[in-house]
């Protein structure tokens, strides 16, 4: 539930806002509700994200479950004044979300076209993670058949809600949750080590399935991302190689973090040539290369992308922040500067 007033002195008991200080006026305060994480309540950090993108000079405030109560309970005289006002809209999550598609597609087609590539031959995943299947529905219901999730058991609850759709395990992952994962996911994005292909290859076997992975690359050397590193990328390839229930489809790659998407040029260029040279060396086709979020998706598709795993411009900002746990790992849809 949210609620409007264009000048907060008049709610009782209202801490006056930083712009009300400064004395800047019409300051927009949002009450949303806020016991479980806010992204699974309704859609109202989605819509306030997108009226912050809308109108960056208005203030706005995320309150607590008690202070919507406060404002909800106070008197209309001496707390909200209505007249010459319009109720506000319903959170318009379906319509933001759907903008949110549109753009990267056409950034995307943008992008291709400066490269002489055909953007048919970009993979959009939506990254869900944090998000209530109801805002995953929205964007299927956009056009988006793949999602992305870091965490196994959060993807899992969400794989069961919602079959239609095929789902990415992005995140870095245990070696106790292959047997969890394999044959649920269409592809596998986060192989780094040679413990975890081994486990993978157990768990296919057993489950009579051949699971589709991905070679994760680390270019930043930032602990807790994963990776192999590129000089033992090969390694590591040819002994998938020798996996039969394992099937490596190309490389996987977390750009280092910045605000100018440009300066993560290099290092998508650096995956490209290292999976060029991997198909040769280890005789593989490698048709995929995933690389590319929210904030640097545009030069990653310019440096030959097929997947891009795009969370942010599609949802939203997470508002309420996620704590660590097994089978999910940081640098997806991460802190930025605006998508496209």
């Amino acid at each position: 539930m949210c609620a409007e007033e264009s000048d907060a002195s008049r709610v009782a008991g209202a801490r006056p806002s930083r712009a009300q200080r400064e004395g800047r006026p019409s300051v927009l305060w949002l009450a949303c509700q806020a016991v479980v994480p806010a992204a699974s309540v309704g859609h109202a950090p989605v819509w306030c994200a997108d009226r912050w993108r809308a109108s960056p000079g208005l203030g706005f405030h995320l309150r607590s479950d008690e202070e919507a109560r406060t404002l909800d309970n106070a008197s209309a005289p001496d707390a909200v004044s209505t007249a010459g006002t319009s109720p506000l809209p319903p959170p318009p999550a379906a319509t933001v979300i759907a903008a949110g598609v549109r753009e990267v597609r056409a950034a995307v087609a943008r992008a291709a076209a400066r490269v002489g590539r055909d953007p048919a031959q970009v993979r959009l995943v939506a990254v869900s993670k944090g998000f209530p299947t109801a805002a995953i529905e929205m964007a299927a219901g956009a056009g988006v058949r793949e999602f992305g999730e870091n965490r196994v058991q959060e993807a899992l609850s969400k794989r069961a809600a919602l079959p239609s759709v095929e789902w990415h395990l992005i995140g870095q992952l245990q070696r106790n949750k292959c047997r969890q994962v394999v044959g649920r996911f269409r592809l596998i994005h986060a192989v780094d080590r040679a413990d975890l292909a081994e486990s993978l290859e157990r768990a296919a076997d057993q489950a009579g399935v051949i699971q589709e992975v991905l070679l994760q690359v680390s270019l930043s050397g930032r602990p807790g991302q994963g990776g192999v590193t590129p000089a033992a990328a090969g390694d590591l390839l040819r002994r998938l190689r020798t996996m039969p229930h394992l099937l490596p489809l190309g490389l996987m790659a977390i750009a280092p973090l910045t605000r100018d998407p440009e300066q993560t040029r290099p290092a998508f260029a650096t995956v490209r040539v290292l999976r060029d040279r991997l198909r040769v060396q280890c005789d593989l086709p490698l048709p995929e290369l995933s690389m590319g979020m929210s904030g640097d998706y545009g030069v990653a598709v310019e440096e030959g992308a097929t997947i891009i795993r795009v969370g942010r411009a599609i949802f939203g900002e997470r508002v309420v922040a996620e704590p660590p746990a097994g089978g999910g790992g940081p640098g997806h849809d991460r802190p930025g500067p605006p998508p496209g």
